[in-house]
């Protein structure tokens, strides 16, 4: 995808002439890397008889504290109305659990079930079975590309 914007590059890195090139070209990499991985995460969620979301949202549920329909919402990057039918649906398969949080009986807070965690640990080999492109880096290169991408999306 970044490189049909972005075209190829056949003018060396110093040869830019405008103020944040770096930046940009590094942006539209982090979406063609993105869109790499969600691919796969779509394939091996669908073998797992998963949507694409089904699967993002078990890799995301925090296991032992339970996770906000809220919070996964923020973390997908979607509406918390529209993931409540992604979670009734996960709900029906038996894959989590939905509570009232103790704090706040207004917040649904979202766990794994058994078998949610079963197929979570599936999704998780799988996932590092398949072929990534960041493990043409080294570890600590892994590491410290882990810490930039937190730090400049604040986190």
């Amino acid at each position: 995808m970044a490189t049909a914007i972005l075209g190829s590059r056949s003018q060396p890195d110093d040869e830019r002439s405008f103020d944040g090139a770096v930046s940009i070209e590094a942006a539209f990499l982090l979406v063609a890397l993105s869109h790499e991985l969600r691919t796969r995460l779509a394939a091996i969620s669908a073998d797992l008889r998963l949507t694409e979301r089904q699967g993002a949202v078990l890799y995301h549920v925090d296991a032992p504290r339970g996770t906000s329909i809220k919070e996964l919402a923020g973390r997908l990057h979607c509406d918390p109305a529209n993931l409540s039918t992604t979670i009734e649906k996960m709900q029906q398969g038996g894959f989590v659990e939905r509570y009232a949080a103790e704090h706040d009986r207004r917040v649904s807070l979202v766990f794994l079930t058994k078998s949610g965690n079963s197929v979570r640990k599936r999704l998780l080999h799988e996932l590092s079975l398949a072929a990534n492109p960041l493990t043409r880096l080294s570890e600590n290169e892994q590491h410290a590309l882990h810490g930039l991408l937190r730090q400049a999306l604040g986190r």
